[in-house]
């Protein structure tokens, strides 16, 4: 990859959920987020990059200031194969992380070797904002993640209707991690994420076949849509995680 492009991958890679929630009894913790997608043609150099920039003393004073919690993942469904998580308590932090980690040396050798196990071009990422996010303390492996388009003004009116639903599934979620994304900036077609985790893929199929069958999922289908376009649906696998605490 030629330097403008590793060049753009790190001022984007620098700029990547914060409402009440409609039930008092279900709060989202006011995380904003980066998703970073990449096309990636050596898997086992993508994940030594991150693994070396990680063990840096400049990396964890990022993560330890910043509350950077960071994520690989596969993605199967779409047009990339991978997908970074950067995830921050709220804009504070992720304004010190960003700061933090273009100060590291460290970085720039991991994105220059980004751009050796990746597709030119294939790169791009997104900020979002959490709005619902429940059973977020249970541990993952898999989320069926759906990307979809909801229209101006719509944005209540849909969570609502979604929170409800989801509720009236609840006793087939209770070991699953769900909620609803707002995108910030550079969604596209697309303005929310909603998703669903599984501890396994077993166990995720199962849920989503449950309670995407069930009478209640028809009728939210039909009340929402004529403001709520479904644009993609995409397999996460979590391959690695990179916790705050070392």
């Amino acid at each position: 990859m030629k330097s403008s492009s590793v060049i753009s991958i790190a001022i984007s890679l620098l700029v990547f959920m914060s409402l009440q929630l409609i039930a008092d009894d279900h709060k989202s913790d006011n995380r904003v987020a980066e998703f970073h997608y990449f096309n990636v043609n050596d898997p086992a150099a993508f994940l030594s990059a991150m693994d070396t920039h990680n063990a840096s003393e400049c990396a964890e004073q990022w993560q330890s200031q910043s509350k950077a919690t960071v994520l690989l993942s596969m993605v199967t469904g779409s047009d990339v194969s991978h997908m970074v998580y950067v995830g921050y308590p709220n804009y504070e932090s992720m304004e010190l992380g960003r700061e933090l980690f273009a100060s590291c040396s460290e970085t720039a050798q991991m994105l220059s070797s980004f751009g050796d196990a990746t597709y030119v071009g294939s790169y791009h990422n997104v900020i979002f904002e959490e709005i619902i996010s429940i059973n977020s303390d249970q541990p993952q492996k898999h989320y069926a993640k759906f990307d979809i388009k909801i229209g101006a003004g719509q944005e209540s009116a849909y969570t609502e209707k979604w929170l409800a639903f989801m509720q009236s599934q609840e006793k087939y979620l209770s070991e699953s991690h769900y909620g609803v994304n707002r995108i910030v900036f550079g969604a596209g077609d697309v303005s929310h994420y909603a998703y669903i985790g599984g501890k396994s893929l077993t166990g995720l199929m199962t849920t989503m076949n449950t309670v995407l069958s069930s009478p209640e999922y028809s009728k939210f289908s039909k009340s929402v849509g004529n403001y709520r376009i479904v644009v993609q649906n995409t397999l996460i696998d979590i391959v690695k995680a990179f916790p705050v605490e070392r």
